[in-house]
């Protein structure tokens, strides 16, 4: 040992503050029970040490002789309390990573004896920890020991090298099973000292910034004196001397050195320190004398310095440790230096492992990522499939593009592992991008992602279940939305919302323009879509992307939309189409897409607009600039909905007179008894005169605002109403406390045996219902079709309408005055019977059904806007189809189909050899029909006078008007039984506000009466 160590050693043993057992680089004799102070390493045979990365990687590298990568070498100890009859437990933190020294069981499973681990280096993060290792601790500690930890009750795995990779290795739980394991065998040892730089000294060995500053600390320090110790007092900055070894010790602009004056006259004189300016430095011819050299000992904590020369007052000039002085025993102590001992402990603060205080994590989800200068991580259209930071335009939502959404999984999942796991993170429209594969998240400092520092408030999760919509980010239009065939797409301009897409109205101009609307026809090149981009089981009801491709042409001729020779987009009937995804790219109220080329080249193009002629044209990909289109239903309807105002329709309920356009014959209640059958009744046609009951047939909406009901909207048809307004039940009058159910149980009024239960308002009448179904359990005859082998006939049955269904009435129940019906009982019944399925009718839903008819135009072209009724609002009633499509009946706009037509006098329905383009012009006797919307229509208690005694109420448009009423009080309520107008009347003629429907108007001391206000 040389003399500078063994007075580094002597110094520190005199003042008592050094608790390692082992001088720098020496075995560690003993530990403590709990956590030792020190600072170790393992280190195995050809004096490497074991090592942990930032990554928590375990090497074993050569021991540093400098600061570099030291402190991921240096290791806490913890003993652990023994178990009688067990040896110690060892757990091991690291200084660097801070990191406890832990393995997985994951992946560890089905590993043989004595078979090594395959993933080297092997990675910490687990739940595998407490080793075993020395036998002994408090004194003669073991080295050259296995460190290996229980796998389970009858296995251990162990630490083995693979070349300078540690990885692990499993052997049965006994001692002979471990000493055949050839585990590697450690030895816990204090570390070489080492000589400081500027850098390390002023970071603390990378524990703070360099500008920081830095206050040693001392034991014993000066005391009893206005001499302040400089190193102690305040913080300095060290600063590189320009000799190796060797620093000035700064304070602000000063430098200190070791004087050449005294800080006594009287008996041993002991040198002081002073500062100096950096001109007085370079002047001075004793330059030496502000050099100092810091030798550090990280297992101890402790530190030497040294000044490389001082003079003393015989003449000497020589090399110096800082030491202290008595003055005045316990009295007056002074800080000078001196050649043979330091005197003091002197520590650096480096010392002690925080384990994993900092590590963080989020929950694997859906995310999208903005940094701090307002930046989204995305993989943009023209950014060649890499992950960039992008400003997010104008018009623009993350949420609606998957390339700007990214799939975070955590990499450990354990409980004990979950909280601080390293994430991976993948965009969600690009699979193979993986923008890293591990990242850690502190929660005191930023991380690194894409050259950028994000910390956890950077990452925003899915707000609204985004990951469960396969759709997003595309235009996916399903085989019925398709069946609509005209669709208009408006190009997105600043300043205009109507520049659409379109061929010029010169017939020899091909090419596509923005600014000239034109129709086109959608074609999915499949019918479900492909699937695309990353998922994950990871992620609870998180799906996998679905996108469709399409093919456009014009409606008016047909031809399709390509790229031509002068790279624009045309029109052509002959010629490669292009095939165009529709990627989502602005969000403007409505959602603006980019037209994607998948065809026309080798390479995938989109769709861009040529500032000087506004034309369509190829544009490569990697352009910045993206033209976009909305992808708009074109206004030209396919049914008929019965909500045009300026032919007095609504879209709640009203009553219409059908009229074929021919003979101009009404459909009515069947009374020809010629036509009859017992039993039955039909839906029969003669003209107005042949009538013995009303015209008009009530119609309501039972699937028109839901799914594709604004396409093919579906109504309930009925005659003979008698609806019912619900009735409220009356709780039991008992005293509380005395109410119980049929069980005898205690209950409160409202569930008492004695309470009257309410009942639910519904509406009842005669439904119009295909027989189709009657047909398919008794067969092609009589009374369901007109004649044996015939047409299937249409007819009414009564039924009631609840919510979103149809209960046909049988069993009894049809035989029953409406005011005793009761829904509840009505569906119990059925359950019991096993008939429900049968007879409670679902009205939702975009197919076809036999209780629901749709009005099919027959030139929808010309349907929209029309101002009164005729020939171009003119419609086939429509009940079912027979056109399949995929295996499943087309639901949108058959081209075989089920329409009314007449047959041997009778009303029935088109077979399956009818066709739309044939039945449309009055072919395979299909009927095309018209309506008839009449004010006072003779109909139950339509809109004619409803007089009781001398109370007139008279129902209009959007209003009740009562007269005779003066000072009564009149309250209008619908069939649900909610109140919608209550009133005193002040005047013999009062008019009321009352929505469109059905109502029922209560006057005081009348009986109640129903109306129907348009």
């Amino acid at each position: 040992m040389n003399k500078k160590f063994s007075t580094f050693l002597a110094g520190a043993a005199l003042l008592s503050a050094m608790s390692v057992s082992a001088a720098p680089g020496d075995a560690v004799q003993s530990l403590k029970l709990g956590k030792n102070a020190g600072l170790y390493q393992l280190t195995v045979t050809g004096d490497k040490v074991l090592s942990m990365d930032a990554d928590g990687k375990l090497t074993v590298v050569a021991a540093p002789t400098t600061s570099t990568g030291l402190a991921n070498t240096l290791w806490c100890v913890e003993v652990a309390t023994q178990v009688q009859g067990q040896a110690p437990k060892f757990d091991f933190v690291n200084k660097g990573t801070e990191r406890r020294l832990d393995i997985t069981m994951a992946g560890l499973e089905g590993l043989a004896n004595h078979e090594a681990f395959a993933g080297a280096p092997i990675e910490v993060g687990g739940e595998i920890s407490g080793w075993a290792f020395s036998k002994t601790y408090a004194k003669d500690l073991e080295g050259e020991k296995p460190l290996y930890s229980y796998f389970k009750t009858d296995s251990v795995i162990g630490l083995v090298l693979d070349g300078d990779d540690v990885t692990v290795a499993k052997c049965g739980a006994n001692e002979d099973g471990v000493t055949t394991a050839n585990f590697e065998k450690f030895t816990l040892k204090s570390s070489n000292v080492v000589t400081l730089n500027a850098e390390e000294l002023n970071t603390i060995l990378g524990l703070q910034a360099a500008d920081k500053g830095v206050k040693l600390t001392f034991k014993p320090d000066t005391l009893g004196t206005t001499l302040e110790n400089p190193f102690s007092s305040q913080k300095f900055i060290a600063k590189e001397s320009g000799e190796d070894t060797y620093l000035n010790v700064m304070r602000g602009d000063n430098y200190l050195r070791v004087d050449t004056t005294f800080t006594n006259e009287k008996g041993a004189r002991f040198l002081a320190y002073k500062w100096t300016t950096a001109a007085v430095k370079d002047a001075s011819t004793i330059g030496e004398q502000y050099k100092f050299k810091f030798t550090y000992s990280p297992s101890n904590d402790s530190l030497t310095i040294q000044v490389k020369k001082a003079t003393f007052d015989n003449g000497r000039v020589l090399e110096a440790f800082v030491s202290l002085q008595d003055l005045i025993k316990d009295e007056a102590r002074i800080l000078t230096v001196d050649t043979l001992a330091q005197n003091t402990m002197i520590s650096l603060g480096f010392k002690g492992c925080n384990e994993v205080s900092n590590r963080t994590s989020i929950a694997s989800d859906l995310y999208v990522i903005k940094n701090a200068a307002n930046k989204y991580l995305a993989v943009p259209l023209y950014g060649d499939s890499t992950a960039q930071w992008v400003t997010l335009d104008k018009n623009m939502d993350p949420w609606h593009m998957p390339a700007f959404q990214w799939v975070v999984e955590k990499n450990r999942t354990t409980s004990e592992m979950a909280p601080t796991s390293p994430i991976k993170i993948t965009n969600r429209e690009f699979e193979n991008v993986v923008v890293d594969a591990s990242l850690q998240l502190y929660t005191d400092g930023p991380s690194k992602l894409a050259g950028v520092e994000i910390t956890s408030a950077n990452f925003t999760a899915d707000p609204a279940n985004v990951k469960a919509n396969p759709y997003v980010g595309y235009r996916f239009l399903n085989a019925d939305s398709l069946t609509v065939t005209t669709y208009k797409l408006r190009y997105l301009h600043e300043f205009a919302d109507d520049k659409y897409m379109g061929t010029s109205s010169d017939a020899a101009d091909s090419v596509l323009y923005v600014g000239a609307k034109s129709s086109f026809v959608l074609t999915g090149m499949d019918t479900d879509g492909v699937e695309y981009g990353y998922s994950t089981k990871a992620i609870a009801s998180m799906k996998r992307l679905v996108r469709k491709a399409y093919t456009l042409n014009l409606k008016s001729n047909g031809k399709y939309i390509m790229a031509d020779a002068e790279k624009r987009y045309a029109v052509s009937a002959t010629g490669k189409p292009a095939v165009f995804y529709l990627k989502e790219n602005n969000d403007k109220a409505t959602h603006y897409y980019a037209l994607i080329d998948t065809a026309s080249y080798a390479d995938v193009r989109k769709v861009g607009v040529d500032d000087n002629n506004v034309y369509l044209k190829v544009q490569n990909l990697k352009e910045t600039r993206t033209s976009a289109f909305s992808v708009e239903i074109d206004d030209a309807p396919l049914y008929r909905r019965f909500n045009n105002a300026a032919l007095g329709e609504n879209d709640v309920v009203d009553s219409l007179r059908f009229y074929e356009n021919i003979r101009h014959e009404y459909l009515m209640d069947e009374t020809n008894k010629e036509l009859q059958n017992e039993g039955v009744n039909y839906l029969g046609i003669w003209t107005a005169d042949k009538a013995k009951a009303g015209l008009s047939f009530r119609i309501d909406t039972a699937w028109v605002s839901r799914g594709l009901g604004f396409i093919k909207p579906q109504y309930l048809i009925s005659v003979s109403r008698n609806d019912q307004v619900a009735t409220p039940g009356q709780d039991c009058t008992e005293a509380t406390g005395h109410h119980v159910d049929a069980n005898g149980k205690p209950t409160d009024a409202a569930h008492c045996v004695h309470a009257i239960p309410g009942k639910a308002g519904f509406n009842y009448g005669k439904y119009l219902v295909s027989f189709a179904d009657s047909v398919t359990y008794v067969g092609k005859d009589k009374p369901y079709t007109d004649v044996k082998g015939g047409y299937t006939r249409v007819g009414f049955v009564k039924a009631i309408q609840t919510g979103d269904s149809l209960i046909i009435l049988v069993n009894g129940f049809e035989n029953m005055d409406p005011k005793d019906l009761n829904v509840e009982e009505i569906v119990k019944a059925y359950e019991k019977a096993g008939i429900n399925k049968k007879y409670i009718n679902d009205l939702k839903g975009d197919n076809h059904k036999s209780y629901t008819w749709s009005f099919r135009y027959t030139n929808p072209d010309v349907a929209v806007g029309v101002t009164e009724e005729g020939a171009e609002n003119a419609f086939l009633i429509e009940s079912a189809a027979y056109e399949k499509k995929d295996g499943k009946l087309v639901a949108i706009a058959p081209e075989k189909a089920a329409w009314i037509k007449m047959q041997n006098g009778c009303i029935v329905l088109t077979d399956e050899k009818s066709e739309f383009n044939n039945a449309k012009t009055g072919g395979d006797g299909a009927l095309i029909f018209n309506v008839e919307n009449i004010e006072n229509d003779e109909m139950a208690t339509d809109t004619k006078d409803i007089t009781t005694s001398d109370v007139t109420v008279i129902a209009g448009k959007g209003d009740i008007t009562i007269k005779g009423a003066a000072g009564k009080t009149v309250t209008i309520s619908n069939v649900l039984g909610q109140t919608v107008a209550n009133a005193v009347l002040s005047s013999n003629e009062a008019t009321i506000s009352a929505p469109a429907g059905i109502v029922v108007v209560a006057v005081e001391g009348e009986a109640a009466v129903k109306a129907i206000v348009k």
